[in-house]
């Protein structure tokens, strides 16, 4: 699957002009998914999607921190309505507590403040110095501003290790990590989108690769209701506007490709 990806669709987009953030990869279920998403990170793509953030999403510091460099990097109109949210659960997680006064005017002056320390400290290279620092500095800024204590402080700084860590687990080019992969996750328009097709209805791409096209997965072979199945399939193909691609990779099973699909394409819509 790896292989159809990075050799044919990917090409395909750079010669039609299609940017990566016009594009997604489309599968029946998220498990599909992980695996492809991982070797398109190692093969160097800029990817969204299940299994795309090298560390678990759920570390207090994670969303604000994508926040940020994604407000250094690629700021946008909605920057400053999703760092105020990142920081209001960011908080939420440290102290237990709800503190709506993130949405006020004295809120707003604390992320003036957080955006200014993180422009400051990105022009040192480096994302893992950039993490330390920055984690640092927001558990003083929040500590100065009376929304967190000391010891709550210093829980931004341990956040920022527990994702180095997973980052290792991962195997990831930590030396070569930059702002810009962070701040990724908070624009994800300059990167490829894996998602289900499910998730993708009522959403149009420049292009779309389906997989997993195979007879036993698609339809399932247990399932009771082709129909539904085949509907399903219906909204993949239609999502595209300019390029679609099949993919039906092989399996352990040796399956054929789906009866969806003809010699010609889409064989029984």
């Amino acid at each position: 699957m790896f292989h159809a990806i990075a050799e044919h669709y990917l090409p395909a987009l750079e010669g039609l002009g299609i940017p990566l953030g016009d594009a997604t990869i489309l599968a029946k279920d998220w498990a599909s998914l992980f695996a492809l998403t991982r070797e398109l990170r190692g093969f160097g793509t800029p990817v969204v999607g299940p299994g795309a953030r090298p560390y678990r999403r759920s570390r207090i510091f994670a969303l604000l921190a994508e926040q940020l460099c994604g407000a250094v990097v690629d700021p946008h109109p909605e920057t400053n309505r999703q760092l105020e949210r990142a920081l209001f659960h960011a908080i939420q997680d440290v102290t237990g507590q709800v503190r709506l006064d993130i949405f006020t005017h004295a809120g707003r002056v604390v992320l003036i403040r957080l955006l200014r320390e993180a422009r400051r400290l990105a022009a040192n290279p480096g994302a893992l110095n950039w993490l330390d620092a920055m984690s640092q500095a927001t558990g003083e800024i929040l500590r100065q501003a009376e929304y967190v204590d000391r010891e709550q402080a210093g829980m931004f700084y341990a956040s920022a290790q527990e994702m180095k860590a997973d980052m290792r687990r991962q195997k990831v080019d930590t030396a070569n990590l930059t702002i810009e992969d962070l701040g990724l996750f908070a624009s994800p328009t300059r990167a490829l989108r894996l998602s289900t097709i499910h998730y993708a209805k009522g959403r149009e791409y420049d292009a779309v690769a389906l997989i997993g096209l195979r007879k036993g997965s698609f339809p399932y072979y247990k399932t009771d209701d082709v129909e539904a199945e085949k509907r399903l399939f219906y909204v993949g193909v239609t999502r595209p506007r300019k390029l679609l691609m099949y993919v039906a990779e092989a399996d352990r099973w040796g399956n054929p490709p789906s009866p969806f699909l003809g010699p010609e394409g889409v064989n029984a819509l």
